[in-house]
């Protein structure tokens, strides 16, 4: 009994699956072994299999190893478990290749490949016969050591919403599931699905469990029994540079043994890329949506396969169909078949599993409200459903009956004359469950109940409640086993690798921020080109504003690393729960990546700005400043980080981390001098790291330099009335150099003097960067943001379907409405016709690649087409060029709309449903139909008509119940099926003649798509023409189009015509060329399988049976199609509407709607609108308290300008937080503007127009806070202020539409914030204050005039400034602040000392604006140019906006 027979290992294999160019992906003598570890590794009692610690791995396919009481191995040579295990009979053999029967003699011969690639007739397997031809396949060494025994058992799970108040998301939920066992999980939205699999994946959230979960017997260990379970979650989260090769690697090294060979690493990855059909995609990057790579189903395979690397004893799959073909997901769940029939259960939830799918499951589980229906086996479900008086169709889809049956029973009820005779002759009550209840209650006392808890008594007889936790299991006992599967040195150098490999991928990202640097230096550098050879006055203040320009660049330039961190989070998030490595490998990784990009980036910019600006020469002195430099971007990166770690989004990092880097940047010294903060701000002084970068290289840079002066810099100056006074009256002609040693200028800063004090300041900046890299640590480890994995989607309450069944009743009521009352008045159809359609693009190598080739077809008023063919076919290419969407590629044959070629008004007849649902989020429902119809319906309706037509299109879709909800975002918003039935109606309410959709079933369930299509019917009946794809069809789904076109992999024609009545024409005429659809068979999943569907995409055709596109060429089908085209379609008299203009909105109501709907956007917003006018309180109140009560001092004079030039950074700054927003709003223009709602004009001023109210708040709300508590200029009658407060308004105005321009230029919301914070910093160091306008060098002076941060600064200035009067203190008290000028005569030939005479330099507002060189008759000149700015870049946006193309198809 200890070892298992091998024979049946060299089996030739009947069953194979093809991948590739015919390449067997699977079969006997395939090695899968490397799926599961091998038999002679050493397990533990939970089922883990661990490599063996004292002599390392025993990999040998020979080697057996002892058998012990608690070790479990299957036999296929016998129909009994192996020792130990609890006995299941049969387990895998419950189900049927029939629906009911075993028994497939009699079913047709369906055409298969033989291992050859040649075409043969084979009667289809049955599932038994599958599961024994799978279990042949392997020998004895490859079989699974200790799979899942789960038992579920009256388990109850609440969470909390208010005080004493719980939801209950699981009552009374008890079911088993044993090894090899697959179990189907089904239910309508909320039923409980998602918290169901949290629980077997010990992923709940906090809340209150009762009853009792087992696996294998045991109580789960939460710190380990993640290594026991896959969980494959509904989203693809994956490292977008990888390429799938490394994916699959990466995911088995850190979840196999430790020591694992590395040939049984690659053993295991070639077989599961095999398995899944990747092999030929291994060095392709998974890519995302920045980053091209694999498409979106190989994405899901890559989700799959990463999981089958691990090799657990439990298996659960969260809809993993989504956004496949059904023929992948069939050849993806033969893949889960094998793997379940080697051990490891599977449980699984589908949304439209086809039949063939639905017949790989043993099991079926039904749940609604977080309760059991249902739990059973398979092939006896129908039986049991009937006995309860419903009864599936022959034309159904089981999976559909079972999907719909509990939540719409009359559909499916055995009619009552039928009903009360099976009823009578049962001799039973006539009675059947017609609610959720019932279901669960007649569930409760059938036999499947019964025999549920009878298999859980069995199961749970043996140490049932034994935890974990609660045995000592020694380290060296085979039965212990690890939290991780490697240990940290493992997960570090893993993780270390996959980091330097994204680099290495991603080159653009490294090369765009040397280049960055790089142009930025060379800017800085020019800026202050040998800025103090002859260390003139001036070149002193120069320096200090190099300093600091040198320290915000690194600054700001460290934001661009946010966007990677919070991608890379997700993949984090994922990774962890799964327990491929800990918190800090993963944080290490992200250091030792980022130390040699830092040091690349301070290198280079630092050595570019030193030796251009012509810093001090002593080598040891470029070294300190590289250093600062380095260790400067390492903390302002680390604090980058921990925004980004301790954020939930882009928006919230993009606020949080740009206002605090100006907060330091205010309190670095520069803009405020240490001795002038209030000593209850000195503390951000102290914590700020720019503080300490700033004064260590102004040390390094100062310290031992002398300073002269030119003649103009020396005071008094010549023509000052007492300079030939004599003493002590004037100055007696003496003049004197203000600051001679660059000692002196530091001890005026109040800074160190001594050179040795320097390296204290790196070590303060190698603390700030190991804080804040601890800080990203404790993010990481201990912030989780929800959700992390998706839920199903949101219920009608807007709160996530596990957390309450969803209130179906009225919706019930409006769903079983006679649908006559929704139907809208006749609509005069179109008529389109297209005869050789070609479509053809350049690739990589600019060759011509034809996408599509020599399509033909046609469609008329009340034709629902559908276009289908597997992916690659050019479903969306071929509607794309039909709906005139494509901006690009070359376009052949012809076509005709209405008898006629397309015009510039073609958009004006058709509705586009696109696939991704875009609406603004802050619409309701009703508003989004009423916004489409008054802007798309004909001038010629009036108001009310138009409303009245939105109101008939919300009530055809049964819209009613939630015409008053927000539309919201996909994680809060509606849910999936009815964002997309919104998506049609506002496409419905323009009231089109020619309606496309885009795959509008992708990613619901059945009900939901059932909804979604019956409402497409709705239209089509109106006497609309529609045309859809559609990849995933069910048979009832199919059934509601009346014609098909069939494309195959290449872009060319299988099929054109009727479907005919239960799809008659479509199977006459595929069985007319031998290939017939089999019995039950989903016609839609067999089609597409004709057409090279699926991973399996083996050669269609053969000496027998023609191939699918010569076939359709040469039959009269093609024929009468062609002769139907030569013919025309139009009918002689059709006169459809006129047009004569592009838009049916005039352009002064596009602009009111639009601006309604803007302003209704902002108010919606509340948080987003809270935040802004806070975010201006409290800057506000922070420089009011800052520099309280400015006094007329000499520093107080220069801090004043500095207060004005921060304050209009501010308000640059802040308008880049709002660009997130902007790119979500930008999508919804691109969707509206080519569906023909407005002008790009309108939408712009409507936006601009929106934002006044906001911007106006702004400005009132932080010129009110801290004006007056600085002291500033009020005038005679308060008008310097409200001078500041609209000039400030402008200065707001003209930064957000500059991140409006930079939005629509760019093609994403990271690009244009990097770009925009680029200008910002250029505009700013060319704005006169940080460089005066006569140190600019002539090359740049073009810079100062355009620049928009000048204008306000110096109008703001010449308002604040020009009527102060500024003194210098009492010489006598010791606080004098001016110059002191030693005064000297002549007697007898020697220099004789008279006294100190003090020159005060700045003794009005004109002489703070000649510092500054600014000129007092510039004050309204600069209040317009702000304007003016303003309009020129609204301008340039609208440009932008107009001719820019970002979305490109």
């Amino acid at each position: 009994m200890g070892t298992s027979s091998s024979k049946g290992s060299g089996n030739g294999s009947k069953y194979s699956i093809q991948g590739g160019e015919d390449k067997p992906l699977l079969h006997a003598s395939a090695h899968f072994s490397n799926v599961l570890d091998d038999d002679s590794n050493s397990e533990n009692e939970y089922g883990h299999i661990r490599a063996s610690r004292a002599s390392g791995p025993t990999w040998a396919a020979t080697t057996t190893s002892r058998v012990t009481s608690e070790e479990r191995y299957f036999d296929e040579d016998e129909d009994e478990p192996q020792q130990g295990l609890p006995e299941f009979a049969n387990a895998s053999s419950s189900g049927d290749g029939a629906l009911r029967s075993s028994n497939n003699q009699d079913m047709p011969l369906i055409m298969a490949y033989d291992k050859d690639g040649s075409q043969v007739m084979k009667r289809p397997l049955t599932l038994p016969e599958l599961v024994q031809e799978n279990r042949r396949q392997f020998p004895d060494w490859m079989r699974t050591a200790r799979p899942a025994t789960v038992l579920v058992e009256n388990v109850t799970f609440s969470v909390k919403i208010g005080p004493k108040r719980y939801r209950t998301l699981l009552e009374d939920v008890s079911f088993s599931v044993k090894p090899r066992q697959m179990v189907l999980l089904l239910g309508s939205p909320g039923a409980g699905k998602t918290t169901l699999f949290r629980l077997l994946s010990n992923q709940l959230p906090s809340g209150r469990l009762e009853g009792s979960f087992l696996y294998n017997a045991k109580q789960p260990d939460p710190r380990k029994f993640h290594r026991l379970v896959s969980y494959v979650t509904q989203d693809d989260i994956h490292m977008p540079a990888y390429t799938v090769g490394q994916t699959f690697e990466f995911a088995a090294r850190c979840q196999m043994p430790e020591n694992t060979p590395e040939h049984k690493i690659q053993e295991r990855v070639n077989t599961v890329l095999e398995l899944l059909g990747l092999s030929h995609r291994r060095d392709t990057i998974v890519g995302n949506d920045l980053l091209r790579g694999i498409s979106g189903g190989e994405k899901k395979r890559v989700t799959i396969g990463i999981e089958f690397t691990k090799g657990p004893g439990l298996y659960l799959l969260d809809e993993p169909s989504t956004g496949l073909d059904a023929k992948t997901a069939i050849d993806i769940f033969k893949s889960v078949r094998i793997i379940a029939d080697m051990g490891p259960p599977v449980i699984c939830t589908l949304k439209q599993p086809s039949v063939e799918l639905f017949n790989l499951f043993d099991k079926l589980m039904i749940m609604s409200q977080g309760k059991l229906c249902f739990f059973g086996d398979r092939d006896k479900a129908l039986d049991y459903f009937e006995s309860l008086g419903y009864r599936c169709p022959d034309t159904t889809n089981p999976a559909d009956f079972f999907q719909e049956l509990i939540d719409m029973p009359d559909q499916y009820a055995i009619p009552e004359q039928e009903w009360s005779e099976i009823c009578a002759s049962r001799q039973t009550p006539m009675v059947r469950p017609i609610t959720a209840e019932g279901f669960v209650d007649a569930y409760q006392q059938s036999e499947f109940a019964e025999q549920a808890r009878t298999d859980i008594q069995e199961l749970s007889t043996t140490d049932s409640h034994k935890s974990f936790m609660s045995r000592k299991v020694d380290k060296d006992s085979a039965d212990y086993f690890g939290q991780y599967p490697q240990p940290l040195h493992i997960q570090t150098k893993l993780c270390v690798e996959r980091a330097f490999a994204f680099v290495r991928r991603t080159p653009k990202n490294m090369i765009f921020r040397i280049v960055k640097s790089v142009i930025m230096a060379l800017y800085i550098g020019s800026m202050f080109f040998n800025a103090p050879p002859h260390h003139y006055q001036s070149d002193l203040r120069s320096i200090q504003g190099l300093v600091f320009n040198v320290i915000a660049f690194i600054a700001f330039a460290t934001l661009a690393s946010m966007p990677q961190v919070l991608m890379e989070r997700q993949v984090f998030y994922l990774q962890r729960t799964n327990r491929y490595y800990s918190t800090f490998p993963y944080f290490i990784a992200g250091i030792c990546v980022e130390l040699p990009v830092c040091a690349c980036e301070s290198i280079i910019y630092g050595s570019i700005v030193y030796w251009m600006a012509g810093l001090n020469p002593l080598f040891e002195r470029y070294i300190f400043y590289l250093l600062v430099n380095f260790l400067l971007t390492l903390a302002m990166n680390a604090y980058c980080r921990f925004c980004a770690c301790a954020s939930r989004n882009f928006q919230g990092a993009n606020a949080a981390a740009p206002a605090g880097i100006a907060l330091t940047l205010l309190f670095s010294g520069y803009i405020i001098q240490a001795n002038n903060i209030p000593p209850w701000f000195i503390w951000i002084y102290w914590i700020s790291p720019l503080r300490y970068a700033y004064e260590a290289l102004s040390l390094n840079e100062l310290v031992g330099e002398t300073y002269t002066c030119r003649s103009t810099e020396l005071v008094p100056p010549t023509d000052n009335p007492l300079f030939d006074e004599p003493f002590p009256v004037g100055y007696g002609g003496e003049q004197a150099c203000p600051i001679t040693e660059g000692s002196a200028a530091l001890d005026l800063l109040d800074f160190p003097t001594t050179l040795s004090d320097r390296w204290y300041y790196l070590l303060a900046l190698f603390g700030f960067f190991v804080f804040f890299q601890a800080a990203s640590y404790f993010a990481l480890r201990w912030i989780r943001f929800k959700p992390l994995l998706t839920s199903e989607p949101k219920t009608d309450s807007g709160v996530g379907n596990e957390y309450g069944a969803e209130d179906r009743d009225g919706y019930q009521q409006i769903l079983m409405a006679d649908e006559d009352e929704a139907d809208l008045e006749e609509v005069k159809g179109a008529y389109l016709s297209f005869h050789d359609l070609g479509y053809i693009v350049k690739d990589d190598k600019k060759n011509d690649l034809p996408l599509l080739t020599n399509i033909s077809g046609y469609v008329k008023p009340g034709m629902l087409l559908a276009l289908m063919g597997p992916s690659g076919a050019g479903k969306t290419t071929l509607m794309d060029v039909i709906a005139n969407k494509k901006t690009g590629g070359k376009i052949t044959g012809d076509l005709k709309f209405n008898g006629l070629p397309r015009d510039n008004y073609f958009h004006r007849f058709t509705g586009y449903v696109e696939q991704q649902d875009i609406h603004m989020s802050t619409q309701t429902v009703e508003e989004a139909l009423d916004f489409a119809a008054l802007t798309r319906l004909p001038p010629e309706w009036t108001r009310e008509e138009k409303l009245a037509h939105a109101r008939e299109t919300l009530h055809m879709l049964e819209l009613d119940v939630i015409r008053d909800r927000q539309i919201g975002t996909v994680a809060d918003g509606l849910a999936a099926e009815e964002r997309k039935r919104v998506t049609i109606g506002v496409e419905l309410a323009a009231n089109p003649t020619l309606l496309f959709l885009d795959e509008p079933t992708s990613g619901l369930d059945a009900m939901g798509a059932m909804n979604v299509m019956r409402c497409v019917q709705k239209a089509a009946s109106s006497g609309r023409t529609i045309i859809c794809t559609i990849h995933q069809p069910s048979a009832k789904i199919f059934s509601f189009f009346t014609h098909l076109l069939l494309l195959k992999r290449g872009g060319e024609m299988v099929y054109f015509g009727d479907l005919g009545e239960n799809f008659s024409t479509l199977l006459e005429y595929f069985g007319r060329h031998g290939y017939q659809c089999p019995r039950r068979k989903n016609p839609a999943d067999y089609i597409l399988e004709l057409t090279g569907a699926g991973v399996d995409t083996g050669p269609v055709g053969g000496e027998d049976l023609p191939e699918p596109a010569d076939m359709w060429r040469e039959s009269r089908e093609a024929e009468a199609m062609e002769e139907i085209l030569r013919q025309g379609i139009t009918p002689p008299g059709f006169h459809p509407p006129v047009f004569d203009r592009r838009y049916a909105c005039g352009i002064l109501d596009q602009v009111k709607l639009t601006l309604i709907r803007a302003a209704q956007a902002h108010w919606r917003r509340k948080g987003i609108l809270i935040l802004k006018v806070a975010r201006n309180v409290v800057i506000g109140l922070l420089l009011g308290l800052l520099f309280f009560q400015l006094s007329d001092g000499q520093v107080a004079a220069q801090e004043t300008v500095g207060l004005i030039f921060f304050s209009v950074l501010f308000a640059n700054l802040g308008a880049l937080s709002s660009i997130p927003g902007i790119f979500e709003d930008r999508a919804v223009f691109y969707r509206e503007r080519g569906a023909g709602c407005y002008y790009s004009f309108s939408y712009l001023i409507s936006v601009v127009f929106s934002d006044f109210p906001v911007n106006i708040l702004q400005a009132l709300s932080f010129s009110v806070c801290m004006y007056f508590l600085v002291g500033m200029n009020l005038g005679t009658n308060g008008g310097p202020f409200f001078f500041f407060v609209v000039n400030y308004f402008g200065a707001l105005m003209a930064s957000l539409s500059l991140c409006q321009l930079g939005a629509a230029l760019s093609p994403s919301a990271e690009i244009a914030n990097a770009v925009s914070a680029m200008i910002v910093t250029l505009f700013s160091l060319a704005a006169g204050f940080l460089l005066t306008k006569n140190n600019i060098p002539d090359y740049w002076i073009w810079l100062y005039y355009i620049s928009f941060v000048r204008y306000p600064l110096e109008s703001l200035t010449i308002n604040q400034v020009l009527p102060q009067t500024y003194t210098c203190g009492n010489i006598t008290t010791g606080d004098y602040s001016g110059v002191l000028v030693k005064v000297t005569t002549t007697i007898d030939g020697h220099d004789v000392f008279e006294g100190m005479k003090g020159y005060c330099p700045i003794n009005s507002g004109q002489d703070i604006l000649n510092i500054f060189d600014m000129n007092a008759d510039n004050l309204w000149l600069d209040f317009g140019v702000v304007f003016a700015y303003w309009a020129i870049l609204i301008v340039a946006t609208w440009a932008a906006l107009q001719f820019v193309k970002n979305v490109k198809r």
